[in-house]
């Protein structure tokens, strides 16, 4: 008797498992995608900055290229955040 009754729930629990897998494997996709994406990006910025530093070396000329320097020190720490803080939606959350 109990066979029989033990049958149907562990369908059910293999079809929420089943369900949570397919939403969870989406879920990764999509956060592989965004972070390859955002180190694509912060690979373009650390080599223009790179660019900047040997240009300067170079020129020896730091005075000329100070905007840039403000501009790479107050936009670098939002750049490492997206990258390293972001977190992936949970499947619990979705609707």
């Amino acid at each position: 008797m109990t066979n029989e009754v033990e049958k149907p729930m562990q369908s059910e629990a293999l079809k929420f498992c089943l369900e949570e897998y397919k939403v969870l494997s989406s879920d990764i996709q999509s956060r592989v995608t965004l972070q390859h994406g955002l180190l694509n990006f912060q690979f373009l910025f650390i080599g223009a900055f790179v660019a900047l530093l040997a240009t300067m070396l170079r020129d020896g000329s730091v005075s000329k290229y100070q905007n840039q320097l403000e501009f790479i020190a107050l936009i670098a720490p939002i750049i490492f955040s997206m990258f390293v803080l972001w977190r992936p939606r949970f499947s619990w959350t979705r609707k």
